[in-house]
């Protein structure tokens, strides 16, 4: 594994562990075995080390979860599919889950960072919008929406357990118009 690759899995265990404001770049460094400062060689500032971690799982998450969505099926599927699949992904990644968590409820994440990811899930806002004009779903603020059955899921996520599509149902009725 690069050091830069070693910082960031570091890190993102640091974080999650300890906090970010009580995670040092001192003390990143030193776990992960580079001369105190190195860590400045991959990223100009701790933001920057933040906002990375953020975005590259954050891209990797969404990357997943939107090979789930199906033009052909009914959006009652998608939405159960996308919901299982989010689900998987972050039972199977936890850590990314409680980093995202924490840092999108705190100061932590740059604006720049905040309209890069805006950018990368465009594509997605997009999609539920339509299932919103078509009538599919609540006529809720997108972003509200979002949050609604972010929050729902991360309940089933939270549990750690393995959960059926049919357990998702209750997102769905959530969800629906």
């Amino acid at each position: 594994m690069k050091t830069k690759e070693k910082i960031v899995v570091v890190a993102l265990k640091l974080f999650v562990e300890q906090g970010i404001d009580r995670t040092s770049t001192a003390q990143i460094c030193k776990e992960v075995g580079i001369a105190s400062g190195s860590l400045f060689v991959h990223f100009k500032t701790k933001q920057d080390l933040i906002d990375h971690i953020y975005l590259e799982r954050k891209k990797a998450a969404l990357a997943h979860v939107s090979s789930f969505v199906d033009p052909e099926a009914t959006v009652h599927l998608n939405v159960l599919s996308i919901s299982k699949a989010m689900v998987d992904y972050y039972q199977k990644n936890y850590d990314d889950f409680l980093f995202a968590h924490a840092i999108e409820k705190g100061p932590q994440l740059s604006k720049k960072a905040q309209k890069l990811y805006k950018e990368e899930s465009a594509q997605s806002a997009q999609i539920v919008k339509s299932w919103q004009e078509a009538g599919e779903l609540k006529s809720l603020d997108n972003g509200l929406l979002k949050d609604l059955w972010w929050n729902m899921l991360s309940a089933f996520i939270r549990r750690r357990k393995s959960v059926a599509i049919e357990d998702l149902e209750i997102v769905w009725d959530a969800l629906k118009k």
